[in-house]
């Protein structure tokens, strides 16, 4: 019975193309490990940031009521009116990065 070497690691595409399959370098790891580090320490920084900011008017209605010569319903209002255009101009630019990426061109 003969005995045959398993098939290096690669496998085959097209004729001629070699794709590798080996395990990534030590050092490309690295990079890779590092980079996903520091996309998480950038999102946990921004969702600290944006937990601030929504709950900071909570703690400021009293001074603001007393800025703007209203109420706390009043200040309510104006918080609400910051979220609706917030949230408004948030689906605009995401619309327009969508269509963006599929090609089209806006304002030009």
């Amino acid at each position: 019975m003969k005995r045959t070497l398993p098939d290096p690691p690669y496998a085959t595409l097209e004729q001629g193309s070699l794709v590798s399959t080996a395990a990534p370098a030590p050092e490309q790891a690295r990079t890779r490990t590092r980079g996903f580090v520091i996309a998480w320490v950038f999102a946990l920084l921004f969702y600290f940031l944006e937990y601030a900011v929504r709950s900071s008017p909570s703690v400021m209605i009293p001074q603001l009521s007393r800025t703007f010569h209203t109420t706390a319903l009043g200040v309510t209002s104006i918080l609400v009116f910051y979220y609706y255009t917030y949230s408004t101009v948030s689906l605009i630019a995401g619309a327009t990065q969508f269509l963006g990426m599929l090609g089209g061109s806006v304002g030009q």
